[in-house]
């Protein structure tokens, strides 16, 4: 099925209907150990396990395919890069950077040794976005330019517009939104003429997220809600948890905080139940913010605890163009709350992750 492009909600919505049998149909290619039927269906429905948000059903099916071994030959040598690949991003949206690296890699490597371009150039696009989440702006912007340079060699627009949209997101992530503007334009417009629903609503994200930055609150307003409605449209599970995320700082700084309470935490429990706990510290650093604003430092504080025990645990810092926000609500904690600020934060970063998810959706 071509999940990417015009028809992308034509067969999203067919195997909606189809996921039990599709199911019954990969258990038994891996009973049976038929590895190359197993790996080509799991490749096949990456895609669509990572728009429905099924990034944990997808690594188990995929992780199976894969350990059923390879026979000699090309082609199936293909089928496990490309599972290694799809493997490889899942586990990033998951966080599991190291599951995630060492896939990707794998599958660099073996396309690298085949002479599949495109292929090694997908692999590229995704450590990408590892290096992104990691903080590397640079690193990310450098593989995403590779991955583009070979998508434009060889003439596949959707791929070019998605890793120009990459670099408009590692571009304002670090805060320079002048070039991340330059680079969404391009993506915007191609994702439009080629009628792909989920590019183009991470183009309406990134955009929305440029204007919010550069204090454009209308404009950033217009098309987070466009992209927040069009993702509920599509079943696009990080779609609608990446927007509500956005819309609940853009209540949040106009001052609406009971919206921007029921935004944020809505956005948490979606981050949470796909895995991505790198957006999940986020929202719980503007949910820190929220309390400030409501009058309670010391659950501000315990809230900044919280999303500093996750960002340890997985190795990534606060993204650049969040680092004034956050810094301005610790400030705001210790002037209230003086030597007690270093006490709440500890006993926020000392719970366990479930426990902290729990206590940051209480109202």
């Amino acid at each position: 099925p071509e999940l990417r492009g015009k028809d992308q909600l034509k067969w999203t919505e067919r195997l909606d209907a189809e996921q039990d049998n599709l199911r019954v149909v990969l258990d038994h290619a891996i009973a049976k150990e038929e590895g190359d039927a197993a790996l080509q269906l799991a490749t096949t429905l990456a895609w669509f396990w990572y728009l429905r948000g099924q990034y944990a059903e997808g690594r188990r099916w995929l992780e199976q395919a894969i350990a059923l071994g390879s026979s000699s030959g090309s082609d199936r040598s293909v089928l496990i890069l490309r599972a290694q690949r799809c493997l490889g991003e899942l586990a990033y949206l998951q966080c599991d950077y190291e599951t995630a690296r060492r896939q990707l890699l794998a599958g660099q490597r073996l396309a690298r040794a085949l002479g599949l371009e495109l292929d090694e150039a997908d692999a590229t696009q995704a450590l990408g976005s590892i290096a992104r989440e990691r903080g590397d702006y640079d690193k990310a912007r450098e593989l995403h330019s590779a991955a583009l340079v070979v998508y434009e060699a060889q003439g596949d627009a959707l791929k070019a517009a998605r890793a120009h949209n990459y670099l408009a997101f590692a571009a304002w992530l670090s805060g320079n939104t002048w070039q991340a503007r330059r680079d969404v334009q391009r993506a915007e417009s191609e994702f439009a003429r080629l009628a792909d629903e989920e590019g183009a609503i991470w183009a309406l994200l990134n955009v929305g997220c440029i204007e919010l930055l550069d204090q454009h609150h209308e404009e950033a307003l217009a098309r987070i809600n466009t992209a927040h409605q069009r993702s509920r449209t599509a079943g696009f599970k990080e779609g609608i948890a990446w927007t509500l995320n956005v819309l609940g700082w853009i209540a949040l700084e106009a001052g609406q905080l009971d919206e921007a309470k029921e935004t944020l935490q809505e956005s948490l429990s979606r981050h949470r139940e796909l895995g991505d706990l790198w957006r999940a510290s986020s929202v719980t650093e503007a949910l820190a913010a929220l309390a400030v604003g409501r009058g309670d430092p010391a659950r501000g504080a315990q809230l900044l605890g919280i999303a500093s025990a996750i960002r340890r645990r997985l190795g990534t810092p606060v993204p650049q163009c969040e680092v004034a926000r956050v810094e301005q609500t610790r400030d705001a904690c210790r002037a209230a709350l003086g030597g007690q600020l270093a006490i709440l934060h500890e006993a926020g970063a000392a719970l366990p992750l479930d426990h902290a998810i729990r206590f940051a959706l209480e109202s």
